[in-house]
């Protein structure tokens, strides 16, 4: 099987009242699923950001 997984930079950001988001954003749960395929060999295809 072919895996591509899709992150998102909005954990851990706030929606503004114009719609738009601020603040940082938390990239420890997209490192820890990256560190977790690594750890287990899986073969990733792709990680779209």
């Amino acid at each position: 099987a072919t895996v591509i997984f899709g992150l998102n930079a909005l954990n851990g950001r706030v929606t503004l009242k114009d719609g738009s988001v601020g603040g940082p954003w938390n990239s420890s749960n997209a490192e820890a699923l990256i560190r977790y395929t690594i750890d287990h060999r899986y073969r990733i295809h792709g990680w779209e950001l």
